[in-house]
């Protein structure tokens, strides 16, 4: 999903950082794209590794330093309060998501994604 987050003091460092770009959002930041993780409910415990319910996650150890030795701020082990979400990136283990900013309101959500199949034209007409 797509969110526009409000320029917290987290997110501001992010952002003075470069870990999110300027943008379009009244925040004045570029939207983020994540996976939703954990909804309300659910456990979050951030060690090693982010774990939801005792489910460890993909991709998602927290990092003490950015790439330039810069300490980074660690969400704390919560349960997702009521109207809000856990977003991770699966993909990218440095992505800068809520094992750093924590659980986000679903009113910052602004979009939904599906993943595409892609189907390679070229491949399946070759022979």
């Amino acid at each position: 999903m797509a969110f526009c987050p409000e320029l917290t003091e987290v997110f501001q460092i992010g952002l003075e950082r470069n870990y999110i770009k300027p943008g379009h959002c009244k925040s004045g930041v570029s939207p983020l794209i994540k996976r939703i993780a954990g909804i309300e409910g659910d456990q979050v415990v951030i060690r090693d590794s982010v774990y939801i319910n005792e489910a460890e996650q993909v991709n998602s150890k927290p990092h003490k330093l950015d790439g330039i030795g810069r300490k980074m701020i660690i969400a704390k082990d919560h349960i997702i309060a009521e109207n809000q979400v856990f977003v991770l990136s699966e993909y990218n283990p440095n992505s800068f998501d809520s094992r750093y900013f924590g659980s986000i309101p679903k009113d910052w959500i602004i979009g939904s994604s599906r993943p595409l199949l892609v189907f390679d034209y070229e491949k399946k007409h070759d022979s």
